[in-house]
């Protein structure tokens, strides 16, 4: 492959992403994944595996092929034990694994009856930061894959990687949102906190920003002349959502963060919105480490919320349609 047609190639695998990048649901993304690393590697046969919590065993959330597949097959084999075998080796080794002769290959076990006949293979791990969490596999690309094709796939395969560590995180923040969370304001004040919410999240769908600006800012105000920084987290919280929403996504984790440190004896509704939302711009800027650490101080917090917080009210989670559409 030439220089430029490997150029073309990574500019192909930007704009994938970037369609990736976009997607919320772990299905979806599976989906296209196995799509394109079809087209890029031209192969007929593609799977994406992911390791179980304990590392021995691979689960196979989605195979693809060019041909008819099997899926009594898929369904007795697509949880497996992880080994040193041909597409093993990824995950034992921690490397790509390029075999270009499966039926010789050193690391070779057998396939079992049904299995899709595999005469190449290419293999490259999920990773993220220094953890695999799993591989993508491809097989049988005419003349056999050379170490342009693992670079193209191992590109490809990063960028994987953060789209299905943002869903896992998206779907961990509905889980969270699923508790509904109460400052144990009066009814009158959640009445009105039910509407202040409402205008800011309303503000955020529209895309007005100066409008939302404003909000933010008589808020802040409000909050600090009340003295109580429980709410002033909260409202900082909410600056953080608009400013995700905005595509800026360095200030959302400022914000967020200042949201988690305004109150810090007490742990509040705020600074659990604040530590996912961060979360979730981290993963979006492909900070991993920092990513997980976010979403593991977001549950932390939440499990520090007394019994009296965790209610129904002003600010609960019932606007989750309007925040995430």
């Amino acid at each position: 492959m030439d220089t430029s047609q490997f150029g073309d190639q990574l500019d192909s695998i930007h704009s994938i992403s970037v369609e990736i990048a976009s997607l919320r649901e772990l299905p979806d993304i599976y989906d296209r994944t196995l799509t394109y690393s079809l087209a890029l590697t031209s192969s007929d046969l593609s799977f994406l595996g992911l390791l179980s919590e304990s590392k021995d065993f691979l689960e196979l959330p989605a195979v693809k092929g060019t041909f008819p597949f099997d899926l009594d097959f898929y369904d007795r084999f697509h949880h497996m034990p992880v080994r040193d075998s041909v597409f093993g080796v990824t995950l034992t080794q921690r490397r790509s694994h390029i075999s270009n002769d499966v039926a010789h290959d050193p690391h070779r076990v057998g396939q079992p009856t049904g299995h899709p006949p595999v005469g190449m293979f290419l293999g490259v791990p999920l990773r993220v930061g220094d953890d695999v969490i799993g591989m993508v596999g491809v097989a049988n690309k005419p003349g056999g894959y050379t170490i342009d094709d693992e670079r193209l796939l191992s590109t490809f395969a990063n960028q994987v990687v953060v789209a299905i560590d943002n869903a896992r995180l998206y779907r961990r923040q509905r889980e969270i949102r699923a508790v509904p969370i109460r400052l144990g304001a009066a009814p009158a004040d959640a009445r009105r906190g039910q509407r202040s919410r409402a205008d800011c999240l309303t503000l955020i769908k529209l895309d007005e920003r100066r409008a939302f600006r404003g909000w933010a800012a008589t808020a802040r105000v409000a909050a600090t002349e009340a003295d109580d920084p429980a709410t002033y987290s909260w409202v900082l919280a909410q600056e953080a959502y608009g400013h995700f929403y905005g595509d800026d996504f360095r200030e959302a984790v400022r914000v967020a963060r200042q949201a988690q440190v305004v109150a810090p004896k007490t742990p509040s509704v705020g600074a659990v919105l604040a530590a996912a939302l961060e979360a979730r711009a981290l993963g979006v800027l492909g900070r991993a480490d920092e990513t997980h650490a976010a979403l593991r101080e977001a549950e932390r917090i939440l499990l520090g919320l007394d019994d009296a917080t965790v209610a129904a009210s002003a600010f609960g989670y019932d606007e989750a349609q309007l925040r995430f559409p």
